[in-house]
């Protein structure tokens, strides 16, 4: 198992409780007074791998986490939003690029932000239009 950062609440976020944390209740921290407990969950992001000739179109990061480094154009799935909508936006927001979504490429987890942990959904695309 890897070592990640568990960011816990330490007060309820509806009654404003401290938390506590019984081993024989699991690790969950909860609220004694109304019930609450704080689930923390990886959030889902989104990449797509477009081939051109066998080279692969890579983004350099503009801003942190990560500033400067060479990645697959990648993001979150917002609230609501559907997986491969998400990947197309996320790809036109970074590269500026209108793109097809095709097959999924690979699901995996991702461990390399400890207090950002994603489940990743690859898919391979190819570019349609724009600069």
């Amino acid at each position: 198992m890897r070592k990640t950062y568990f960011p816990y609440y330490r007060f309820c976020p509806f009654c404003g409780k401290e938390l506590r944390c019984d081993v024989s209740r699991g690790l969950r921290p909860f609220c004694s007074s109304c019930g609450f407990v704080q689930y923390l969950n990886p959030t889902v992001g989104v990449a797509v791998v477009v081939l051109d000739g066998g080279r692969i179109l890579l983004g350099r990061r503009s801003r942190e986490p990560f500033k400067g480094c060479w990645c697959i154009p990648c993001g979150h799935v917002e609230w609501g939003e559907d997986i491969r909508e998400a990947a197309s936006r996320e790809f036109k927001e970074e590269t500026g690029l209108d793109v097809d979504i095709l097959d999924v490429l690979d699901v995996h987890s991702n461990f390399h932000r400890p207090d950002g942990l994603t489940v990743g959904v690859w898919f391979w695309g190819r570019v349609v239009g724009g600069r």
